[in-house]
């Protein structure tokens, strides 16, 4: 069986130095997110890449993906590897903790491992926000919505 070990000091190295991690953490929304917490997640996901992801390279590449009546079978294990990757929140990684997520700045970049779109997922949630915040404006009496107000 394969193995996989991520590069996790050449990673860190991009993000932290070439990147700019301090550069981007001085910015208003992300002071939170510091080189240990980049570090932790990083180790985390390689070993949800190594102990999770990687075992399915060659029951992928033996099974294959079959299309058949009009639907798509992914090769044994690649659902249940989708759902843990739900289930354990890599998908809201780059969210705002309003939505689950922690609010890790994009430049960390894991939290795109399985996305099908990288981005668009960010896209849809705040294109939802502006349509939810007109509508709510609009049934407010044209005031904005204040988040740190309840009774709107």
């Amino acid at each position: 069986m394969s193995t996989y070990e991520a590069p996790l000091k050449d990673m860190q190295f991009v993000i932290c130095e070439l990147a700019g991690l301090d550069q981007v953490t001085a910015l208003p929304g992300w002071q939170e997110t510091d080189k240990e917490v980049v570090n932790a997640i990083l180790q985390e996901a390689s070993r949800f890449a190594s102990e999770v992801l990687t075992p399915l390279n060659r029951v992928g590449d033996q099974a294959g993906v079959i299309w058949k009546d009009g639907n798509v079978i992914m090769a044994p294990g690649f659902r249940e590897a989708y759902q843990s990757y739900i289930d354990t929140g890599w998908n809201r990684l780059g969210f705002e903790a309003e939505y689950g997520g922690q609010a890790i700045p994009s430049l960390v970049g894991v939290f795109r491992l399985l996305s099908a779109h990288p981005g668009s997922d960010r896209g849809l949630v705040a294109a939802w926000n502006r349509r939810s915040e007109k509508e709510i404006s609009t049934k407010n009496g044209g005031r904005p919505l204040d988040r740190h107000n309840e009774s709107n």
